[in-house]
């Protein structure tokens, strides 16, 4: 989150041609989701530890599930307000392009506020059904159509799988 926060402010206060920027930064998000990963592990192991946390496979793929979902939304958000291109925001995010057109379309200041509520209340969900089920019913309430949410989904699965 601290290496997007940084990158957000870079991108507002300084101007970068769009092509060589993506150059530049093509393995960045991979760098930056294994810090995440990291810190996140560190955090969870120790709530495991303490008895805070229960069931630490179960809890670990929700508790990483629904951090992602609102690292994800947040960091969209804020590209969205700073009107960085679409093709940065891609490249940042990896995330489907045709997803982030679809999302910038659809987004407003409001709606952003009220999917990211909508993301924060998910924490009270329990089981990974739950959860995919409920992001599924927000992103629509959204705007985004069934191909684009499931387009995400996909990806999501996929840093998922990849993190187990």
């Amino acid at each position: 989150i601290f290496l997007r926060q940084l990158l957000t402010y870079i991108f507002s206060v300084f101007s970068f041609n769009t092509e060589e920027f993506i150059q530049l930064t093509k393995q960045l998000p991979d760098m930056a989701q294994d810090v995440a990963y990291s810190t996140f592990d560190r955090i969870l192991d120790e709530g495991i530890a303490k008895g805070k946390i229960e069931g630490k496979e179960e809890g670990r793929s929700e508790a990483m599930f629904i951090t992602l979902v609102e690292e994800d939304f947040r960091w969209i958000i804020k590209m969205q307000e700073q009107l960085l291109d679409i093709a940065i925001v891609q490249a940042l995010s990896e995330l489907p392009e045709d997803f982030l057109v679809a999302f910038f379309a659809a987004y407003t200041t409001d709606k952003g506020t009220q999917l990211m509520d909508d993301i924060a209340a998910m924490r009270a969900l329990s089981g990974l059904d739950a959860l995919a089920n409920q992001l599924q019913e927000v992103l629509l309430g959204y705007g985004l159509s069934e191909e684009e949410v499931e387009a995400y989904r996909a990806h999501l699965a996929e840093r998922l799988k990849a993190r187990e």
